[in-house]
């Protein structure tokens, strides 16, 4: 089952103060242990790689903690935990490295990482990237770690990745099909087809008029409007003026669920950025899932506002020990073999639905509903069993299944608590240890939903939101409104820091679609 995970997309990491990147790499943090656990193979676009603080950081405690378990492991699972994503005609990491320099060098490029080095080294990020580009293909790490780079992570990129060796990394070829990418629209498409769902109930917002007029003016006056790199420089971003928040939002948005559609990402989750509360209305915001939704989070049935966390440090050598054992292996197995067979019978009973569509649709909508929701209680039968059986005891968390949105939480132990013997600590945690062993347990980050049935080409059409027809086919979404950051009490910030950060909010979404 492959997954991909918005926490580690590098565009979250844009602009962000020392507390949201902490919050935002913890986040992702939660996200790659979540999917360790449930067996998942992050695919990583190759983009996220030079460029995403999240991926690095992570990236390199992961893999290096595997070193000890990677044998054992081997030899049971063929269980890689990160895929590159790449398009179909690159072989490996170095191919990509090498088109990237020729065709998309751009000084204008606003990277992440590597243009807070450009900065520091007094250099245009043009330069900076040319210079890594080339000492990368020509294996000279200590080049780049001269230069501020993490050199320790490229050389392992280049081992993993590059050289195509037994290694804790796999290839996922994308497919040829490019909704927004490869049309001269590019993703003004689906932001375009956003502002028209939601045109009817909120055109006459100052704000849904900023935006509009600020795409209108993109669209006249910019090229290559199908890479995000466009949209992001400084002359585009100023067009759309206080509403460039909620463009980031849809901009990002649009590119991931085309990555879900490239790569066949069965289980995605899709955190979108952290937004003003109330600055807009939810039904604006999250323009692209159904109405009845939207009143969800509104009303608070969906998430719980106030709840969140993530981990800041995960003791991964103890996951490795327990994912390398064959217990855990096993019970993997049996789950993914369950979860294969409830997509199958999906897929046979929509194709059966399939001959009812133009003669009776009101039995085909029924037929696809009952085959939807067999799937959806087959597959959490599925994880139920795993967590029961390899992963209710797993060291200092709880993991809780509900209605296919998996939940990790601190397990009661306060009087045992301490930063030493724990996997898990706080996200950005600042606290001595009394004050964390005061709040425990509570709630940790949601970050995984359920495994979909495979995306078609019609499902990007779908979530971009064209017309209230279309948006009526999309089954329901789980949407959790976080808010950030956590509990005072959990992250021992002063006041100053709290008030700075509080109004400010994350949607996290895990979305199951209907055969279309």
């Amino acid at each position: 089952m492959r997954t991909l995970l918005q926490s580690l997309d590098a565009a979250r990491y844009q602009e962000d103060d020392e507390l949201d990147r902490a919050f935002d790499i913890s986040q992702a943090r939660t996200d790659v242990l979540m999917a360790v656990i449930f067996g998942r193979k992050i695919v990583v676009p190759a983009g996220f790689i030079a460029d995403s603080p999240g991926f690095q950081i992570i990236f390199s405690e992961v893999i290096t903690a595997l070193e000890a378990s990677r044998e054992k492991l081997y030899s049971l699972s063929s269980y890689r935990p990160f895929s590159l994503g790449l398009d179909h005609q690159f072989q490996n990491y170095d191919d990509f490295v090498r088109d990237y320099v020729d065709r998309f060098l751009d000084p204008e490029t606003n990277l992440v990482v590597l243009g807070d080095i450009a900065k520091q080294q007094g250099v245009t990020n043009d330069q900076l990237l040319a210079f890594m580009s080339k000492a990368y293909l020509e294996r000279k790490f200590f080049l780049i770690e001269q230069h501020g780079g993490p050199g320790l992570f490229f050389n392992r990129i280049a081992r993993e990745f590059g050289e195509g060796n037994d290694c804790s990394l796999t290839v996922t070829h994308g497919n040829i099909h490019r909704p927004y990418s490869s049309k001269r629209e590019g993703l003004a498409l689906p932001l375009r087809a956003f502002l028209e769902r939601t045109g009817a109930q909120f055109g006459d917002l100052a704000s849904h008029k900023e935006l509009s007029e600020g795409l209108e003016a993109i669209e006249k006056t910019s090229q290559g409007l199908g890479l995000r790199g466009t949209w992001y420089k400084n002359e585009n971003r100023v067009r759309f003026g206080d509403t460039w928040d909620l463009a980031r939002i849809w901009l990002d948005y649009s590119l991931n669920q085309e990555f879900i559609t490239r790569y066949g990402v069965h289980v995605p989750s899709l955190f979108l950025q952290e937004i003003e509360q109330d600055k807009y209305p939810v039904g604006l915001t999250l323009g692209f899932a159904s109405d009845g939704l939207v009143k969800a989070v509104e009303t608070g049935e969906q998430g719980s506002a106030g709840l969140s966390g993530a981990t800041n440090k995960v003791d991964w050598d103890r996951i490795w020990e327990i994912v390398a054992s064959s217990p855990f292996q096993n019970s993997l197995r049996r789950m993914n073999s369950k979860i294969k067979q409830a997509l199958d019978n999906e897929q046979r009973s929509l194709a059966s639905a399939e001959e009812h569509k133009d003669t009776d649709i009101v039995r085909f909508t029924r037929e696809v509903r009952d085959a939807r929701k067999g799937r959806q209680a087959a597959v959490q039968d599925a994880m139920d069993q795993h967590i029961d059986t390899v992963l209710a005891d797993l060291p200092d968390y709880a993991v809780e299944n509900k209605l296919g949105k998996i939940f990790l939480r601190l397990k009661q132990q306060a009087n045992e608590w301490t930063p030493k013997n724990a996997i898990a600590g706080f996200a950005v945690q600042k606290a001595a240890p009394a004050a964390v062993v005061s709040v425990t347990p509570t709630l940790f980050l949601a970050s995984m939903g359920m495994p979909e049935a495979a995306i078609n080409t019609a499902l990007t059409t779908a979530l971009g939101g064209v017309g209230m027809a279309t948006a009526e086919k999309i089954a329901d979404h789980t949407i959790g409104k976080v808010m950030r950051p956590t509990l005072e009490g959990l992250l021992g910030l002063d006041q100053a820091n709290i008030d700075k950060h509080i109004d400010h909010m994350n949607f996290w979404i895990g979305a199951s679609y209907v055969h279309d």
